[in-house]
């Protein structure tokens, strides 16, 4: 059992440098930014019109 959390751990301390990388590359990246934030956006609206209605 504690080899599978360690494995999990790894996994999880792996994931966490990808996001970070892809974070910075979006961060840096001004076109990135910009899609990612409207993306963000719209998909905020559309979630609080799916609540609305």
């Amino acid at each position: 059992m504690s080899s599978l959390l360690a494995s999990v751990g790894e996994v999880l301390t792996e994931l966490g440098g990808w996001v970070g990388t892809i974070a910075n590359t979006i961060i840096n990246t001004p076109i990135l930014l910009v899609t990612f934030v409207l993306g963000l956006a719209f998909t905020g609206i559309r979630l609080f019109h799916s609540l609305k209605g």
